[in-house]
Protein backbone atom coordinates (compact mmCIF):
# COMPACT_ATOMS: atom_id res chain seq x y z
CA UNK A 1 0.00 0.00 0.00
CA UNK A 2 1.34 3.43 -0.91
CA UNK A 3 -0.22 6.76 0.06
CA UNK A 4 2.28 8.61 -2.13
CA UNK A 5 3.30 10.95 0.66
CA UNK A 6 6.61 11.07 2.50
CA UNK A 7 4.90 12.06 5.76
CA UNK A 8 2.86 8.88 5.91
CA UNK A 9 0.07 8.32 8.45
CA UNK A 10 -0.34 10.18 11.72
CA UNK A 11 -2.80 8.72 14.25
CA UNK A 12 -3.90 11.06 17.03
CA UNK A 13 -4.88 8.97 20.03
CA UNK A 14 -3.04 5.94 21.39
CA UNK A 15 -5.97 4.05 22.87
CA UNK A 16 -7.40 0.80 21.55
CA UNK A 17 -8.73 2.42 18.35
CA UNK A 18 -5.50 4.19 17.47
CA UNK A 19 -3.32 1.17 18.21
CA UNK A 20 -5.63 -1.09 16.18
CA UNK A 21 -5.35 1.21 13.16
CA UNK A 22 -1.54 1.19 13.43
CA UNK A 23 -1.44 -2.60 13.75
CA UNK A 24 -3.79 -3.09 10.80
CA UNK A 25 -1.76 -0.77 8.59
CA UNK A 26 1.27 -2.97 9.18
CA UNK A 27 -0.80 -6.14 8.83
CA UNK A 28 -2.06 -5.19 5.35
CA UNK A 29 1.43 -4.34 4.18
CA UNK A 30 1.76 -0.58 4.53
CA UNK A 31 5.45 0.09 5.17
CA UNK A 32 5.48 3.89 5.14
CA UNK A 33 5.91 6.15 8.18
CA UNK A 34 3.29 5.75 10.92
CA UNK A 35 3.22 8.01 13.97
CA UNK A 36 1.01 7.34 16.97
CA UNK A 37 0.51 10.56 18.96
CA UNK A 38 -0.65 10.58 22.59
CA UNK A 39 -1.05 13.37 25.13
CA UNK A 40 -0.15 10.83 27.84
CA UNK A 41 3.38 9.74 28.70
CA UNK A 42 2.26 6.15 29.30
CA UNK A 43 2.73 3.52 26.59
CA UNK A 44 -0.61 2.45 25.05
CA UNK A 45 -2.86 0.59 27.50
CA UNK A 46 -6.37 -0.82 27.82
CA UNK A 47 -8.83 1.37 29.74
CA UNK A 48 -11.58 -0.99 31.02
CA UNK A 49 -9.36 -2.57 33.73
CA UNK A 50 -8.68 0.86 35.26
CA UNK A 51 -11.86 0.64 37.34
CA UNK A 52 -11.33 -3.02 38.22
CA UNK A 53 -8.16 -5.10 38.34
CA UNK A 54 -5.69 -2.22 38.03
CA UNK A 55 -7.14 -0.62 41.17
CA UNK A 56 -6.46 -3.87 43.01
CA UNK A 57 -2.94 -4.65 41.85
CA UNK A 58 -1.58 -1.54 40.09
CA UNK A 59 0.06 -3.78 37.47
CA UNK A 60 0.63 -1.56 34.42
CA UNK A 61 2.13 -4.44 32.42
CA UNK A 62 -1.15 -6.36 32.69
CA UNK A 63 -3.10 -3.61 30.91
CA UNK A 64 -0.56 -2.95 28.16
CA UNK A 65 -1.91 -3.15 24.63
CA UNK A 66 1.15 -5.22 23.65
CA UNK A 67 2.47 -3.04 20.85
CA UNK A 68 5.47 -5.24 19.93
CA UNK A 69 3.91 -6.03 16.57
CA UNK A 70 3.76 -2.35 15.66
CA UNK A 71 7.35 -2.63 14.50
CA UNK A 72 8.60 0.69 13.23
CA UNK A 73 5.62 2.76 14.36
CA UNK A 74 6.86 5.97 16.00
CA UNK A 75 5.15 6.55 19.36
CA UNK A 76 5.02 10.28 20.13
CA UNK A 77 4.26 10.47 23.85
CA UNK A 78 3.19 13.40 26.00
CA UNK A 79 2.26 15.63 23.05
CA UNK A 80 -1.14 17.28 22.88
CA UNK A 81 -2.41 18.27 19.44
CA UNK A 82 -3.88 21.77 19.54
CA UNK A 83 -4.97 22.39 15.96
CA UNK A 84 -5.26 20.74 12.56
CA UNK A 85 -4.16 22.61 9.44
CA UNK A 86 -5.95 20.52 6.84
CA UNK A 87 -4.83 22.70 3.95
CA UNK A 88 -1.12 22.26 4.60
CA UNK A 89 -1.57 18.88 6.30
CA UNK A 90 0.16 19.87 9.51
CA UNK A 91 -0.69 19.33 13.18
CA UNK A 92 0.26 22.06 15.63
CA UNK A 93 1.31 20.62 18.98
CA UNK A 94 0.90 22.30 22.37
CA UNK A 95 4.66 22.84 22.65
CA UNK A 96 4.58 24.92 19.46
CA UNK A 97 6.09 22.35 17.14
CA UNK A 98 4.49 21.15 13.90
CA UNK A 99 3.93 17.58 12.80
CA UNK A 100 3.23 17.04 9.09
CA UNK A 101 1.05 14.18 7.87
CA UNK A 102 0.05 12.52 4.62
CA UNK A 103 -3.07 10.82 5.98
CA UNK A 104 -4.62 11.72 9.32
CA UNK A 105 -6.57 9.43 11.66
CA UNK A 106 -8.38 11.00 14.61
CA UNK A 107 -8.89 8.42 17.37
CA UNK A 108 -9.15 10.86 20.25
CA UNK A 109 -11.86 9.08 22.21
CA UNK A 110 -13.68 10.81 25.04
CA UNK A 111 -13.14 12.71 28.27
CA UNK A 112 -15.11 12.45 31.52
CA UNK A 113 -17.97 14.78 32.32
CA UNK A 114 -17.24 16.84 35.40
CA UNK A 115 -19.24 18.71 38.03
CA UNK A 116 -17.85 22.26 38.13
CA UNK A 117 -19.76 22.92 41.34
CA UNK A 118 -17.39 20.55 43.14
CA UNK A 119 -14.22 22.27 41.95
CA UNK A 120 -13.63 23.91 45.34
CA UNK A 121 -14.60 20.87 47.40
CA UNK A 122 -12.80 20.27 50.69
CA UNK A 123 -12.66 16.59 49.70
CA UNK A 124 -10.56 15.33 46.74
CA UNK A 125 -12.79 15.07 43.65
CA UNK A 126 -11.50 12.91 40.80
CA UNK A 127 -12.65 11.34 37.56
CA UNK A 128 -11.47 8.01 36.14
CA UNK A 129 -10.27 7.97 32.57
CA UNK A 130 -6.48 7.57 32.50
CA UNK A 131 -3.97 5.33 34.22
CA UNK A 132 -2.84 8.42 36.13
CA UNK A 133 -6.39 8.91 37.42
CA UNK A 134 -6.54 5.27 38.49
CA UNK A 135 -3.22 5.54 40.33
CA UNK A 136 -4.38 8.62 42.25
CA UNK A 137 -7.64 6.92 43.22
CA UNK A 138 -5.80 3.74 44.19
CA UNK A 139 -3.50 5.69 46.52
CA UNK A 140 -6.54 7.09 48.34
CA UNK A 141 -8.48 3.83 48.60
CA UNK A 142 -6.98 2.75 51.89
CA UNK A 143 -8.85 0.31 54.18
CA UNK A 144 -11.43 2.19 56.22
CA UNK A 145 -11.57 5.14 53.82
CA UNK A 146 -14.95 6.44 52.73
CA UNK A 147 -15.64 6.76 49.01
CA UNK A 148 -18.60 8.51 47.42
CA UNK A 149 -19.16 7.72 43.75
CA UNK A 150 -21.42 10.10 41.85
CA UNK A 151 -23.03 8.13 39.03
CA UNK A 152 -24.56 4.66 38.96
CA UNK A 153 -23.35 3.59 35.53
CA UNK A 154 -20.78 0.89 34.68
CA UNK A 155 -17.71 2.87 35.78
CA UNK A 156 -19.26 3.97 39.06
CA UNK A 157 -20.47 0.49 39.98
CA UNK A 158 -17.19 -1.18 39.03
CA UNK A 159 -15.26 1.36 41.06
CA UNK A 160 -17.53 0.96 44.10
CA UNK A 161 -17.29 -2.84 43.93
CA UNK A 162 -13.50 -2.76 43.64
CA UNK A 163 -13.20 -0.26 46.49
CA UNK A 164 -15.31 -2.53 48.67
CA UNK A 165 -12.84 -5.38 48.01
CA UNK A 166 -10.09 -3.08 49.30
CA UNK A 167 -11.91 -2.53 52.59
CA UNK A 168 -13.28 0.89 51.64
CA UNK A 169 -16.77 2.07 52.62
CA UNK A 170 -18.35 2.85 49.25
CA UNK A 171 -21.52 4.82 48.51
CA UNK A 172 -23.09 5.34 45.08
CA UNK A 173 -25.25 8.42 44.42
CA UNK A 174 -27.39 8.21 41.27
CA UNK A 175 -29.66 11.01 40.05
CA UNK A 176 -32.08 8.73 38.19
CA UNK A 177 -34.55 6.31 39.76
CA UNK A 178 -32.42 3.25 38.99
CA UNK A 179 -28.88 2.18 38.24
CA UNK A 180 -27.56 1.84 34.68
CA UNK A 181 -30.53 3.79 33.35
CA UNK A 182 -28.97 4.36 29.91
CA UNK A 183 -27.57 0.89 29.35
CA UNK A 184 -29.65 -1.81 31.04
CA UNK A 185 -33.27 -2.93 31.45
CA UNK A 186 -35.12 -2.42 34.72
CA UNK A 187 -34.76 -6.06 35.84
CA UNK A 188 -31.00 -6.09 35.43
CA UNK A 189 -30.68 -2.73 37.18
CA UNK A 190 -32.62 -4.08 40.15
CA UNK A 191 -30.40 -7.17 40.35
CA UNK A 192 -27.29 -4.99 40.23
CA UNK A 193 -28.61 -2.83 43.05
CA UNK A 194 -29.33 -5.89 45.19
CA UNK A 195 -25.91 -7.38 44.44
CA UNK A 196 -24.02 -4.24 45.40
CA UNK A 197 -26.05 -3.72 48.55
CA UNK A 198 -25.28 -7.29 49.61
CA UNK A 199 -21.60 -6.36 49.26
CA UNK A 200 -22.14 -3.54 51.76
CA UNK A 201 -22.28 -0.72 49.23
CA UNK A 202 -24.78 2.02 50.01
CA UNK A 203 -26.90 3.16 47.05
CA UNK A 204 -28.91 6.38 46.93
CA UNK A 205 -31.26 6.62 43.94
CA UNK A 206 -33.03 9.77 42.71
CA UNK A 207 -30.43 11.76 44.62
CA UNK A 208 -27.79 14.30 43.71
CA UNK A 209 -25.13 16.23 45.60
CA UNK A 210 -26.06 19.73 46.70
CA UNK A 211 -23.03 20.55 48.82
CA UNK A 212 -19.73 19.24 50.12
CA UNK A 213 -19.20 20.66 53.57
CA UNK A 214 -15.87 21.74 55.00
CA UNK A 215 -16.04 18.87 57.52
CA UNK A 216 -16.05 16.35 54.65
CA UNK A 217 -19.75 15.54 54.61
CA UNK A 218 -21.51 15.25 51.24
CA UNK A 219 -25.05 16.65 51.42
CA UNK A 220 -27.74 15.24 49.11
CA UNK A 221 -30.98 16.80 47.88
CA UNK A 222 -32.96 14.95 50.54
CA UNK A 223 -30.67 16.59 53.15
CA UNK A 224 -29.01 13.29 54.05
CA UNK A 225 -25.28 13.47 54.75
CA UNK A 226 -22.50 11.06 53.78
CA UNK A 227 -18.95 11.26 55.12
CA UNK A 228 -16.39 11.19 52.32
CA UNK A 229 -12.60 10.98 52.11
CA UNK A 230 -12.76 10.84 48.31
CA UNK A 231 -15.37 11.66 45.67
CA UNK A 232 -15.20 10.15 42.19
CA UNK A 233 -17.46 11.56 39.50
CA UNK A 234 -18.62 8.95 36.98
CA UNK A 235 -21.46 10.58 35.07
CA UNK A 236 -20.52 9.74 31.52
CA UNK A 237 -18.20 11.11 28.89
CA UNK A 238 -17.94 13.77 26.19
CA UNK A 239 -16.45 13.15 22.75
CA UNK A 240 -13.06 14.72 22.13
CA UNK A 241 -14.25 16.10 18.81
CA UNK A 242 -12.51 19.49 18.64
CA UNK A 243 -9.90 18.34 16.12
CA UNK A 244 -12.53 16.52 14.06
CA UNK A 245 -14.64 19.68 13.91
CA UNK A 246 -11.60 21.67 12.76
CA UNK A 247 -10.97 19.18 10.00
CA UNK A 248 -14.64 19.03 8.98
CA UNK A 249 -14.86 22.84 8.77
CA UNK A 250 -12.13 22.79 6.11
CA UNK A 251 -13.97 20.35 3.85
Amino acid sequence: MDFDHKDGVVIVGAGLAGVTVAKDLRRIGYDGPVRLVSDEEEPPYDRPPLSKQFLLDGDAAAISLQCDELGTVDFVAGKKVETVDGVNKVLRLADGTDLPYGRLVLATGTRPRTLPGLATSSVPVLTLRTVGDSRRIRDLLQPGAKLVVIGGGPIGLELAATASQLGVEATVVEASARLMSRSSPVGLASCLADFHRLKGIQIHLSRFVTEVRSDGFVVLNDESRIKADLIVVGIGVIANDVLWLQQWALQ
